[in-house]
């Protein structure tokens, strides 16, 4: 874990180079830990594969990201069949980075299909435990219409969600908030 942490800080430094080189070695680590015993260390496979996809998508690197998005898809698919109610947020985190990089590359109908699964496990995680999950639904439905152009009734949800009195002081529903308000404005 703390290689991954590690790779996580140099990326928030914009130290790419050594990100990348720090999550290459967990990966290698957590690949070898993994072929041991496949239940404890898949998910942190999957994990540090779908943060190396974050930084190879940050620095434009389409190909690299979508192939360790797909690795991360397939293990945590597979997890979440063996135990959805842990594992099914993890799915939906790496379908909605999925629909954010097709995208950006313009291909809208995989980015529409990746993000309508992870509206639907959003929409199920947020019915079953709102605290945990409600803004990450906000969250899917603030990005379905601002990079998807999906009906701006999503934005109403999702403002009705972070507006709630709970969420007045949580910084996130805050920064959420400003997203909407943002592409209300355009």
């Amino acid at each position: 874990m703390t290689l991954n942490n590690l790779a996580i800080l140099y990326s928030d430094q914009n130290q790419n180079q050594e990100a990348l080189q720090v999550y290459q070695e967990a990966l290698k680590i957590r690949r070898d830990l993994a072929q041991a015993n496949p239940s404890v260390y898949n998910p942190d496979v999957a994990m540090t594969l779908n943060n190396l996809a974050n930084l190879y998508s940050d620095q434009n690197q389409n190909k690299e990201a979508l192939q360790a998005y797909q690795e991360a898809l397939n293990i945590r698919r597979d997890l979440a069949q063996a135990n959805p109610s842990v594992y099914n947020p993890d799915v939906a985190t790496t379908l909605n980075n999925l629909a954010i990089l097709y995208s950006d590359q313009n291909q809208h109908q995989e980015a529409l299909k990746a993000y309508q699964e992870a509206l639907t496990l959003y929409r199920d995680l947020a019915q079953t435990n709102p605290r945990a999950y409600e803004l990450y639904y906000a969250k899917i439905l603030i990005i379905g219409v601002d990079y998807l152009k999906q009906d701006k009734k999503g934005l109403e949800e999702a403002k009705k969600i972070v507006t709630q009195k709970h969420y007045r002081d949580v910084y996130w529903a805050q920064q959420l908030l400003k997203w909407i308000e943002e592409v209300e404005s355009r």
